[in-house]
């Protein structure tokens, strides 16, 4: 597996940026985060032959 802390950073920024809303947040709350499902994401990301922006496009 092929992962750096940095890259897991960046899916965990990219996935609260998506879900950044007022109402979201007013009436739900922040999502928690499973690090360890970043990693299963990674692994898989990086694994798939598709072009690389159309796996930015996937998240």
């Amino acid at each position: 597996m092929h992962h750096t802390k940095s890259d897991i950073d960046e899916l965990k920024m990219l996935i609260q940026q998506a879900f950044h809303h007022t109402y979201i947040e007013k009436y739900i709350g922040k999502p928690q985060i499973d690090e360890e499902k970043l990693y299963i994401l990674h692994y898989l990301m990086q694994n798939i032959s598709l072009a690389e922006n159309k796996k930015s496009d996937l998240l």
